[in-house]
């Protein structure tokens, strides 16, 4: 089996584990499923087909999750943070971390000092792509029910 395939199935299967977690019943079990497989799914495309920095890969994967998460909000009446969370665990750095915990307790300082920073700098990159998404977002909704008022005074 392909181990972009098999990377993509472990992320949906790690989204369906923590929603049932969190206590997420229903037919949004399946959504979250999904925002973990637009996630993880995302960055392979990026990273591994575009050939993307990793710093890119992880800001353009988040978005397009945040994105996802606030048109399934919209759609399942939920809060977007239920599809955001579970959907980001793919993403998270855990590997990274480990790595750099562990280079901490080997007194590797040298290997701790630049895995660290990768790390961090991968978190930096799903925070921005977060924010960036959400504050597009509610951009456009200002401006659209600004230009609706706009357009109800005209016809006043």
């Amino acid at each position: 089996m392909n181990n972009n395939l098999i990377q993509i199935l472990s992320a949906v299967a790690g989204s369906v584990g923590f929603a049932l977690l969190f206590n997420v019943r229903g037919p949004r079990v399946v959504f979250t499923a999904v925002s973990g497989l637009v996630s993880w799914g995302a960055y392979i495309i990026f990273s591994r087909y575009l050939e993307l920095d990793d710093f890119i890969s992880y800001i353009l994967a988040s978005a397009l999750l945040t994105l996802f998460s606030e048109i399934m909000a919209r759609l399942q009446k939920a809060p977007a943070a239920i599809f955001l969370v579970i959907g980001m665990i793919p993403l998270l750095p855990g590997g990274s971390l480990y790595r750099t915990l562990h280079y901490a307790v080997a007194l590797n300082w040298a290997s701790f000092a630049k895995t660290g920073v990768y790390t961090i700098m991968l978190s930096m990159a799903i925070a921005l792509g977060i924010i960036t998404m959400m504050s597009v977002i509610k951009t456009l909704m200002v401006s659209k029910t600004a230009i609706r008022h706009f357009v109800q005074d005209i016809r006043k």
